[in-house]
């Protein structure tokens, strides 16, 4: 069956991207502290770090030039206090560059398209706060790096009214605590606007994950703690505003510009309108077409519709409502379809009992059409149903298939109704496996893990108990090592019969597979 064509853009980046994957896998041990997986909450528990040290930090702040420097003179002085200093600065960075990660995993993937264009744009919109975010949290210390932020600016706005010589008058009135409290309102209007934006970014999703797992947040803090502790941020020398500012480190995240700012011979304007241009065209993409074809909308037989609501239940982007039936049939619901919010994931298939759900020309009725069509052709075949990303990527060139294994590519296997796969192995099929993304890796959010829940009875709809001996299997492998399974004819031996082989997680890093039955 046909799926949406990625471009060449996008299948090249993800290749990248699961090149530089892998090696991590191998490192961890286990696709659930593969931190590539959970870039999108480790974001937030960053920006709760920072907001959390950040108000600890305003409590005791004290404006003036002479008083802010002072008040984080006395902050690292005191053990705690520039423990919480530290935390606030490298919870800032690590917030950078864990959003880029994300940014790029989605755009590897194509998740930014369609009913996805309202997260990835409120996601490029933060852009310009975070970063603005970050260097007027520098400028707040009043030290020679602020003064050379402030000096930055009054050249790129050319109106003189934070030059040098303005300052040291506001000083020697007084009124130099109007400057500073400027930047801090600024500073602290900014960072809720960054916390308005990730609401935002996480508003069309159903059961949005804020934060990762415990264990995550337990080790995340020991590694934020254990920086703060041994790597204490230090102090920059008071700015001077009667001569121009010295040397100091920079922070290439925030102040990459400053070099460039203080240049004779280079025009920093350049810097700027590449930037505002590189950010316009990232937030133009979802209407940049990379892709041969569209992606599909679901369609919902109203007639065939048992109200049962498990289809809305289990999309992931609120694709689907449950309204009250007036046509006089006996089910109380409806289910109602919202093709602007649809992602064309299909997963609503894989919940839907009666059939009455089709992705354009995919539904139950035709994944069972294309496996009776490669049994009939390859009798005693091996039925491997996997996903679009492993299709793209590691089992594209087995798709044509062999006499021992058929490979049936859908949008994302959380589409199988888990009936089906029974069915498909007792209709003639040596096996069937299901081979999808890691866990928390689903392009899809959660595509895996409800066909996971499914076929293994822990979630509505449920496989029958009839093909509980079926040689069924469920494999959790990144998209790049499909190659490493497809052909494994061991991996069945010695299990027909068992209940344990109804379920068997395989996870592989680098070749190495780890078989492990569950009961």
């Amino acid at each position: 069956m046909a799926l949406p064509q990625r471009g060449a853009p996008s299948r090249f980046l993800e290749r990248v991207m699961l090149i530089v994957e892998r090696p991590v896998n191998w490192i961890v041990g286990a696709p659930q502290v593969n931190p590539f997986y959970y870039t999108g909450p480790i974001a937030i528990f960053l920006f709760a770090v920072i907001s959390i040290t950040g108000i600890f930090l305003v409590l005791f702040f004290q404006v003036g030039f002479d008083s802010s420097y002072l008040f984080i003179s006395r902050v690292e002085h005191q053990p705690l206090a520039r423990i919480v200093r530290a935390a606030h600065r490298y919870a800032s960075d690590a917030f950078v560059i864990v959003s880029i990660l994300h940014a790029l995993r989605l755009l590897a993937q194509n998740r930014f398209r369609g009913a996805r264009w309202l997260a990835w744009v409120s996601g490029i919109a933060m852009v310009f706060p975070v970063w603005l975010a970050g260097v007027t949290g520098y400028q707040l210390i009043w030290d020679e790096r602020a003064l050379a932020i402030t000096v930055a600016f009054d050249n790129i706005l050319r109106r003189g009214a934070m030059s040098a010589p303005n300052l040291l008058a506001a000083e020697g009135k007084g009124n130099d605590w109007i400057f500073i409290m400027i930047v801090l309102l600024a500073h602290l209007l900014l960072s809720a606007l960054i916390g308005v934006a990730i609401w935002v970014h996480l508003a069309r999703l159903n059961r949005a994950k804020w934060l990762p797992e415990n264990y995550w947040l337990i080790g995340l803090t020991v590694v934020v703690l254990g920086v703060s502790i041994f790597a204490p941020v230090g102090m920059v020398a008071k700015a001077n505003l009667q001569r121009a500012p010295g040397s100091f480190p920079i922070d290439l995240l925030y102040l990459f510009y400053l070099p460039a700012a203080f240049d004779p011979i280079f025009n920093s304007t350049w810097v700027w309108i590449g930037l505002i241009a590189f950010v316009a065209l990232c937030g133009l993409l979802p209407w940049l077409s990379f892709r041969k074809t569209a992606s599909p909308k679901i369609a919902i037989d109203k007639a065939q519709c048992t109200g049962c609501t498990l289809c809305a239940v289990d999309c992931p982007y609120k694709a689907i409502t449950m309204e009250p039936r007036t046509d006089g049939r006996p089910h109380k619901f409806i289910a109602i379809e919202h093709p602007d919010l649809c992602v064309a994931c299909g997963i609503c298939i894989g919940a839907c009992d009666g059939n009455a759900i089709a992705l354009g020309n995919v539904s139950t009725p035709t994944i069972w059409n294309a496996a009776m069509t490669r049994l009939k052709h390859a009798p005693r075949a091996e039925i491997v149903l996997t996903c679009e990303r492993h299709a793209v990527n590691g089992a594209q060139k087995f798709l044509s298939g062999d006499a021992n294994v058929q490979v049936i590519a859908l949008p994302c296997v959380g589409m199988i109704y888990p009936d089906l796969v029974g069915r498909i192995r007792q209709a003639g099929a040596r096996a069937v496996r299901v081979i999808g993304c890691p866990p928390e890796d689903c392009a899809n959010r959660e595509g895996n893990a409800w066909a996971e829940g499914r076929i293994t009875r822990q979630r509505l709809p449920r496989l029958r108990k009839q093909y509980d001996d079926e040689p069924i299997a469920l494999l959790w492998i990144a998209p790049d090592t499909f190659a490493n399974f497809w052909c494994d004819r061991n991996f069945f031996h010695g299990q027909k019969g068992s209940r344990n082989f109804l379920y068997i997680r395989v996870l592989l890093y680098l070749g190495e597979d780890i078989v492990e039955g569950i009961t």
